[in-house]
């Protein structure tokens, strides 16, 4: 056995890695890739944002609240007429119609407030009395049949249809497609 211990021998030493290049000619390469690539990044974020800011955006005009409430009626007509909706929802939609372009032309919120509640807002407000009296009438029509369940003829339909309309027409801001031109130049 004593020759078996003679065999085993110790571990070498550590032994330094031979440095061709001193430390700062790798802090050098280092730091240009990192500026390559924040250079590159860069110019990659840069051209993104000129193509999507050369893309050509089309924004579709605004109708006009007088045009969107005339649609809006018409097409609530013609559900009444083919019986698709109830007298009921017919009412509901023509107080929902006024109330949404009461609120876009005169900048006053109506569809959250109750007919009581938009009397009282719109008492003291610079919309002529005629208007005023106008529009709270025809929510109170509407009201009589929503929540009295009050019953509607045809011809009730049809005449707080065209007061709705008559509304419209005398408060729009646009002149209507049935407007004579000549008549309004001369006002």
């Amino acid at each position: 056995m004593p020759n078996a211990a003679l065999d085993i021998r110790d571990i070498k030493p550590l032994v330094a890695i031979p440095s061709d290049l001193p430390i700062t000619i790798i802090i050098i390469a280092i730091a240009t890739l990192l500026l390559a690539g924040v250079i590159i990044w860069w110019w990659l974020h840069k051209r993104q944002k000129l193509q999507s800011f050369n893309k050509i955006k089309t924004v579709a005009p605004i109708e006009p609240p007088e045009i969107i409430a005339r649609s809006a009626l018409k097409d609530l007509d013609e559900k009444l007429k083919n019986s698709i909706i109830s007298i009921q929802q017919y009412f509901y939609g023509i107080s929902l119609i006024l109330r949404t372009y009461f609120e876009a032309v005169f900048k006053l919120n109506t569809t959250d407030l109750t007919t009581y509640e938009i009397s009282i807002k719109i008492e003291n407000s610079a919309i002529a009395k005629e208007h005023r009296q106008d529009f709270l009438s025809i929510l109170s029509m509407a009201d009589a049949v929503k929540f009295a369940k009050a019953p509607a003829t045809d011809k009730e339909c049809s005449n707080i249809l065209r007061l709705a309309q008559a509304f419209i027409t005398m408060t729009s801001t646009t002149i209507s497609p049935t407007t004579d031109l000549s008549q309004s130049a001369e006002k």
